[in-house]
């Protein structure tokens, strides 16, 4: 247990700690969950007794793709808003249904994302998309979409990097109607 507790936070690597004793004495298994040390997920764990002391199997919790996706779902489900992914060339990517529901069309994949947007609305679209692809930071801004019969939509645009390690992947991009 002690390898593993090197990567817990100090107060769940006590707590380990006390788990495997316990498991030792009493050679009764238990189950804990306990944050991982990077702090953005949690690690289920499972010490077993063995003839020779014990055995801990750790697993993801709720793994942080799993807790993507039922967040891009969630924020989808939302009458109004849509969730679409963006690629390093700032091209549409993916695109959850939601977004063919807010804009009465399906946008094609690979298409340009700025182009979603009002003429006027695309060189800060694509402004914005720059800024968190080069920094790294989510980013806010106001734009009109372009809806299926022409019309302009008012809304607000969260983004934010995917990263793959130190590099960024893609951008994930929330879509709320502007009030």
């Amino acid at each position: 247990g002690a390898a593993l507790a090197a990567f817990l936070p100090p107060r769940c690597a006590a707590a380990l700690t006390d788990i495997v004793y316990r498991v030792a004495r009493a050679g009764i298994a238990e189950r804990a969950e306990l944050p991982d040390m990077a702090g953005r997920g949690r690690l289920e764990l499972t010490v077993e007794p063995t003839a020779g002391g014990v055995v801990i199997i750790g697993h993801p919790f709720g793994s942080s793709e799993a807790r993507a996706e039922a967040l891009n779902a969630a924020l989808g489900a939302l009458p109004g808003h849509a969730v679409a992914t963006i690629g390093p060339r700032g091209l549409l990517a993916e695109a959850d249904p939601s977004l063919a529901r807010l804009i009465g069309h399906s946008p094609p994949i690979g298409q340009p994302a700025a182009e979603l947007f009002a003429p006027t609305s695309r060189p800060a679209a694509a402004t914005a998309l720059d800024q968190v692809f080069e920094s790294g930071i989510a980013h806010t801004f106001t734009a009109d979409l372009t809806t299926a019969d022409d019309q302009s939509m008012p809304v607000s645009i969260g983004l934010s990097p995917i990263r793959r390690g130190l590099i960024i992947d893609a951008v994930q991009a929330v879509i709320a109607p502007r009030v």
